[in-house]
């Protein structure tokens, strides 16, 4: 059929300072946002415009969800703590995202997001649930 187009993903990878992350949850496992605009727009007299680089534009923010009590979470709580025990000497978090998209035809598009200079954000919270909810076995870094 002509003017259709098929996507197939799977198959991605996670990669934090070197380590591929394995224990991932379930639903969306990773969210990366830029919550800035890369380019500033101020419009002046006559209709002239002003274009500026934002640089906070190419701030990421990311949340990665994995199976609480696993060793990504272990791990992942190992980077945190080492940044509340010694912000200073603290080694910047390197991440890459691996987005593997196939189009039905065996065509395969990489579309790869390297992240540097990173920082925990929020610490993960918990949840505990008497009443089944599947939530509490996950946990949220930022």
């Amino acid at each position: 059929m002509a003017g259709v187009t098929d996507t197939l993903v799977g198959q991605n990878t996670i990669v934090i300072n070197g380590r591929s992350l394995t224990n991932l949850g379930y639903g969306t496992v990773v969210d990366i946002s830029i919550p800035s605009a890369l380019v500033e727009i101020e419009s002046g007299k006559d209709g002239s415009a002003i274009y500026a680089m934002n640089q906070a534009g190419r701030q990421a923010e990311v949340r990665v969800r994995v199976l609480a009590g696993s060793p990504d979470d272990v791990y992942l709580n190992n980077i945190n703590e080492g940044f509340k025990a010694d912000f200073a000497g603290s080694v910047l978090i390197n991440a890459s995202f691996i987005k593997r998209t196939g189009d039905g035809q065996g065509n395969i598009i990489t579309t790869t997001w390297v992240l540097s200079g990173g920082v925990p954000g929020t610490a993960p919270a918990d949840k505990w649930d008497v009443n089944g909810n599947t939530e509490q076995a996950l946990m949220e870094y930022s």
